[in-house]
């Protein structure tokens, strides 16, 4: 059954809460299934993990959520609750894993150790602090911390079955530290390895940071072509792989981390978490009768994600770097691998 709920407070890390956009991530126009124009609001919330599975989040939403797109889709379920679609759009994204592209969510600002919330809409919401309307679109930033007031409803009649979640209203809890559009930087060179120079080019002094600074959490030229260090130089001791990872090639181990320069490699940083922000209390100015919570259903048991290698590996599959210690968070973050499923 449909629900209405507000979510955990949680922080903004792609869109816009207030802009209307009428063109797509590539520039092209938005069109409704019959050809027509359209506009629509995007924004998306993480919130920190807590549980294995989203599902199994305390907070209400979580199992509002499951239970509006087992019960809009029950053809689509086996007995244990475990979905059959693979890609059913629950509108849950996971901070750690890929996107539909295939790249890796923890290279995204702000997403790495979060689950995501992905909200839609034909109109902006109402926004609101202390009381107060918030219309400036300039007014809110993207990295913010706010609360939504979820609509939820299974989009049956839709070709792609799911959950719809509409932003009816969004409270403006607390300023963070803002995140800019554009691409990633800096996961982008660390992914790419050291760049080959060419005739007549002349290195910069160690330290030199130019005007702009150094860039955060950068690795070093080469980090991401290097191969994984031998045992005991990351924390936390042998490690099994997860079910349905490859096996080296050949069964040949890979060599022991080597940097160029005989300069000693950094050990391989693992993503970073958000800490939530302080206890609130609800402001009832904002909504009043918000939807009691359906009865929940027995959620799906927890399904062991799957690894590929990603575009740090040079070759080895996930099992041998996984064989030097190293956890599968640095592994992700570094590039060595990337999630399939």
């Amino acid at each position: 059954m449909p629900f209405e709920l507000f979510s955990p407070v949680g922080r903004q890390v792609q869109g816009s809460i207030l802009d209307i956009r009428t063109t797509d991530a590539k520039g092209n126009p938005l069109k409704t299934m019959d050809g027509k124009d359209k506009q629509t609001v995007f924004f998306a919330m993480a919130f920190p993990k807590t549980q294995a599975a989203w599902w199994f989040e305390p907070d209400p939403l979580w199992m509002a959520i499951y239970n509006e797109g087992r019960q809009g889709y029950p053809m689509h379920f086996n007995p244990d609750g475990s979905c059959k679609l693979p890609r059913f759009a629950w509108k849950v994204m996971d901070g750690d894993g890929v996107d539909d592209d295939g790249k890796p969510n923890n290279q995204k600002p702000g997403m790495a150790g979060h689950w995501i919330l992905k909200f839609s809409s034909t109109y902006p919401p109402k926004v609101m602090h202390g009381g107060s309307y918030i219309t400036d679109p300039k007014a809110l930033k993207n990295g913010w911390f706010y609360r939504v007031l979820v609509g939820g409803q299974a989009n049956i009649g839709s070709p792609k079955p799911g959950v719809f979640l509409n932003p009816l209203g969004v409270e403006l809890i607390a300023m963070g530290e803002e995140i800019q559009g554009g691409a990633d930087i800096a996961g982008a060179i660390a992914a790419a390895g050291q760049a080959v120079l060419p005739a007549g080019a002349i290195a910069l002094p160690p330290g030199f940071a130019g005007q702009g600074g150094t860039a955060p959490n950068m690795r070093p030229p080469g980090a991401g072509n290097m191969a994984p260090p031998p045992m005991g130089q990351a924390p936390g001791g042998a490690m099994h792989p997860p079910p349905g990872m490859g096996a080296t090639p050949s069964g040949m181990a890979p060599p022991p981390m080597a940097a160029p320069g005989g300069m000693a490699p950094p050990p391989l940083a693992g993503p970073g978490t958000m800490a939530p922000p302080g206890a609130l209390q609800p402001n009832h100015a904002f909504v009043q009768n918000a939807g009691a919570v359906p009865p929940a259903l027995t959620p799906p048991p927890v399904v062991q994600p799957t690894y590929g290698p990603g575009p740090a590996a040079q070759g080895f599959m996930p099992d041998a770097w996984l064989g030097q210690g190293h956890t599968v968070e640095t592994l992700l973050a570094g590039g060595q691998i990337v999630r399939l499923s």
